[in-house]
């Protein structure tokens, strides 16, 4: 029964994704984060790992969110590094908290 709803989830987001004017906002949306972390290449980077942190420590809280944006401004490499550093420096910070409590 789960398979069945994730497919029709699945399914659901791709068909709402192929609507062109869904599509043409999301790139709208895209293109205006983009100056905003092309401008500030550091702190786009290192808030960007950080809320990827965040997001493996808790669970009800995703960077899922950003990583078209990421992608989009710097490119699908760097994206997946920054997202795999944070995912690591969160888990890190939750075994660590884990040990000390």
């Amino acid at each position: 029964m789960r398979v069945v709803l994730l497919l029709l989830l699945l399914v659901a987001i791709a068909m709402l994704l192929s609507i062109p004017a869904v599509r043409h906002a999301l790139d709208g949306v895209l293109a205006l984060i983009e100056p905003v972390l092309a401008g500030h290449p550091l702190l786009g980077r290192g808030l960007f790992v950080a809320v990827s942190a965040l997001s493996a420590m808790l669970a009800f809280f995703s960077s899922a969110i950003l990583v078209p944006a990421a992608v989009y401004a710097w490119g699908s490499a760097d994206a997946i590094l920054l997202l795999w550093c944070g995912w690591w420096l969160g888990g890190m910070a939750t075994y660590a908290m884990g040990r000390l409590f």
